[in-house]
């Protein structure tokens, strides 16, 4: 899934895990990302669930 946020594309290549869930509909996931088609790194970041949108952890 490719998203755009603030001028950033990133794609998730993988989701590997689910750190935390929190009441208000935010997860800490680890995941495989790749940021503005470079190469994929290994990510830990907290995701809305609802519409997908991240901020950093």
């Amino acid at each position: 899934m490719a998203t755009k946020q603030d001028d950033f594309k990133y794609e998730v290549i993988n989701e590997l895990g689910v750190i935390t869930e929190r009441s208000n509909g935010w997860c800490k996931e680890f995941n495989r990302v790749s940021w503005s088609g470079g190469e994929s790194k290994y990510d830990v970041r907290d995701w809305g669930v609802t519409d997908g949108r991240w901020a950093k952890a």
